[in-house]
């Protein structure tokens, strides 16, 4: 079972990144579709279905590694419990992978942007680029700067509601009705010592951030979040 999974996997990632004919049935048929259905179906719940998941998932993995340790130190009278056990895993990590692979991973297959979006990005105008960055941050920074003193926070909820409506508004993605909402994540202490500002879930397509950060930086946290 595992080497079928393994196999399946190892062959999905060739297909994606050397075909690409393979590659758009894959955007077209397979990730649009499973994106759509679980969008609709986590978009109903109040919290973060991913986030619950993956504390299921570590559960499981802890109570499976002392369970191993448990067998290990018993391992004659154990050692059939601890193959059976060490096979089930393995087939469940070559599911979890062909999950992600079929959930997310097979995007990173496609162009990067910039040369999707046919881009100039040749080694002789890098300066170029890069001077244009600089004016536009320099833009940005001084817009805030002159809304600083009428800036007020916003709460989480009216961010997020105006967020998917300008998303819909200004965007041309047909997922509009659904799978636009960004839920605080319920790792949020974890999440900022650790650096993140917030992640996508690759295997139920829900976007979290740290909703208890600085207000300022929300909107751009949950435009960043819905674009995936």
């Amino acid at each position: 079972m595992f080497a079928y999974l393994a196999g399946v996997a190892a062959g999905l990632e060739f297909v994606l990144y050397e075909l690409p004919a393979a590659l758009a049935f894959y955007d077209r048929r397979i990730f649009a579709p499973f994106q759509s259905c679980r969008s609709w179906l986590f978009d109903m719940l109040p919290f973060s279905f991913g986030d619950i998941l993956y504390f299921a998932a570590g559960v499981a993995v802890a109570v499976g590694l002392v369970k191993w340790i448990k067998w290990g130190i018993g391992f004659k009278a154990h050692k059939a419990d601890l193959l059976k056990s060490f096979l089930i895993s393995i087939i469940i990590l070559a599911v979890v992978v062909l999950l992600f692979i079929v959930g997310w991973g097979g995007n990173y297959a496609k162009e990067p942007l910039a040369k999707y979006w046919h881009l100039p990005m040749t080694p002789n105008n890098r300066t170029t680029v890069k001077t244009g960055l600089v004016a536009l941050d320099e833009l940005l920074v001084a817009r805030l700067n002159a809304g600083a003193s009428s800036y007020r926070n916003r709460s989480f909820d009216d961010l997020e509601r105006d967020a998917v409506a300008w998303y819909r508004i200004f965007t041309d993605s047909k997922v509009k009705a659904h799978g636009l909402h960004i839920k605080p994540s319920i790792y949020a202490y974890p999440l900022e010592h650790l650096g993140f500002d917030g992640y996508y879930n690759p295997f139920t397509g829900e976007g979290q951030i740290n909703s208890g950060l600085p207000g300022f930086i929300l909107p751009f946290l949950i435009c960043h979040e819905m674009a995936h």
